[in-house]
């Protein structure tokens, strides 16, 4: 009978129905929390435990928070989005100890009946409250901001009383002033009128662009001279063609100022082998310049015709011309379009016959009278229009022109013309030995086999004449704004 009972003992060893070990060490160990993500409990003593928490927690070095041995891992380490409250509960629910990370430790009793045995004596452990340090929040992401696809042009345009190109405080700001607002080919995109001096070109795509002030109308004839001082922000930027070219890239606001004067209304023309080139497209296939038809963008080359080197090239918009002043010489002006177009001739008038022809003193208040006054009448309400546009020569685009010490210069117009189709030539059907016959060709007189090319020094056929006529016509309102431009650019 002893040894059935000694039997049964062991067998309950054995297999855990009865744990002397953990009876007797249940409430031998302690715990402490430190630390701030990642957190740490630190254990003393010996047992098993499990934690329990209602925050995820994730564990360092394989813990997994259920059947913690002490003594193998007295040191817990896990991390969590908010500070924990982890609860401690001893494997045999003896023990109960609550850590709420950030405040004290506090230990609740167990729901089960008390343990008989006495625990052993023990020195009670100061506690050291876990320090609630603050918690850091992660920095919010800023918000993006929408990036720039568009620039600004804009300025100021006032009145240089004194010429230097530098805007004074006293100087006044001019508005109703036409500024313009030209692409990379010249051609106007946009215009804007000054209001107290100041306008604007608001959401630009990216590019190339031009600035081009035009104050005549209201009596300011020059500008000021580019860039003069230190301070990019009160001079003027417009160069001798009253333009700017400005190269816009996205989000950028550019400013495009100009200093505008006037000029002395008695002062005397001075040209000197000057050339003015510009184009007509010739819509209505009149070979006549006329008043309304327009300009077509264009490069120019001039080369001299005696050496063959090109002298000046430039490329010119709609509505726009070249001038340039030459030394004496003798030279021919080359004329380029686009694709399909072509260039039939070149009308040509000398600005020494021009101003030969005109009955009054030729000042640049007269000019400018004359040029405004047929700007506003028609073509109809000038009785001697056919007269004065007989002073324009249709000539071949190779024709040259020479320029002396004592001629004043030549305004040349190209005319513009749509490019013919090219047909291209039937095929020549192959002859069979049945279709095959013999015919003798017609006596030809030799004489009409003779064809006649029209050379450079030949002269071609004139606008509206039946039979050669010296002189072809041109549209007058052309042919003086043309000359106001020429005006404008030299003063």
């Amino acid at each position: 009978m002893k040894k059935l009972g000694m039997y049964i003992l062991a067998c309950l060893l054995v297999f855990g129905v009865i744990t002397p070990a953990q009876a007797e060490t249940a409430l031998t160990w302690d715990v402490k929390g430190t630390g701030t993500n990642p957190y740490t409990l630190t254990f003393t003593g010996e047992g098993v435990v499990n934690l329990e928490s209602e925050t995820t927690l994730v564990f360092e070095e394989g813990v997994t928070g259920q059947d913690i041995d002490i003594a193998k891992t007295p040191i817990v380490t896990f991390t969590a989005e908010t500070a924990p409250v982890v609860k401690i509960v001893s494997a045999d629910q003896t023990k109960t100890v609550l850590i709420e990370f950030g405040r004290e430790v506090k230990e609740e009793p167990t729901p089960e009946e008390p343990v008989t045995e006495d625990p052993p004596a023990e020195e009670p452990v100061e506690e050291d409250p876990v320090k609630e340090e603050p918690i850091k929040e992660e920095p919010k992401p800023e918000t993006e901001q929408p990036v720039a696809t568009t620039g600004t042009i804009s300025g100021t345009i006032w009145y240089d009383e004194n010429e230097d190109g530098i805007r004074q405080e006293k100087e006044t700001r001019i508005s109703d002033v036409p500024v313009y607002l030209l692409n990379a080919d010249y051609d106007v995109v946009d215009e804007a009128y000054t209001k107290d001096g100041l306008y604007s070109f608001k959401d630009l795509k990216p590019g190339t662009y031009y600035i081009d002030v035009y104050g005549m109308d209201i009596g300011y004839y020059s500008t000021s001279p580019q860039h003069e001082g230190t301070d990019p922000t009160i001079d003027s930027d417009l160069d001798e063609d009253d333009m700017a070219k400005v190269k816009l890239t996205a989000g950028e606001n550019v400013q495009i100022d100009a200093g505008l004067y006037g000029y002395d209304e008695e002062a005397e023309l001075d040209f000197s082998n000057l050339l003015l080139v510009t184009n007509f497209f010739d819509a209505n296939a009149d070979k006549i310049p006329g008043y309304s038809e327009q300009t077509l963008p264009a490069t120019y080359t001039v080369t001299d015709a005696i050496t063959g080197s090109d002298v000046y090239t430039e490329k010119v918009g709609k509505d726009d011309a070249l001038m340039i002043e030459l030394t004496p010489g003798t030279y021919t002006v080359k004329t380029e379009v686009a694709s399909g177009y072509t260039v039939e001739a070149m009308h040509h008038i000398s600005l020494d016959d021009l101003m030969d022809s005109l009955d009054f003193e030729m000042t640049k208040a007269s000019v400018k009278a004359l040029a405004v006054g047929m700007a506003d009448e028609e073509e109809e309400e000038f009785p001697e229009y056919d007269e004065f546009l007989k002073l324009f020569e249709r000539k071949a685009t190779t024709d040259s022109i020479t320029l002396t010490e004592d001629t004043m210069g030549y305004f040349l117009v190209a005319e513009i013309a749509k490019a013919k189709p090219v047909v291209a030539p039937k095929p020549t059907p192959t002859p069979t030995k049945t279709s095959v016959k013999t015919v003798e060709a017609p006596a030809t007189n030799v004489a009409d086999q003779q064809t006649t090319n029209t050379t450079s020094n030949e002269r071609l056929p004139q606008a509206g004449e039946d039979k050669p006529f010296p002189y072809a016509a041109t549209g007058a309102g052309l042919a003086v704004v043309g000359l106001w431009l020429l005006l404008r650019r030299a003063g």
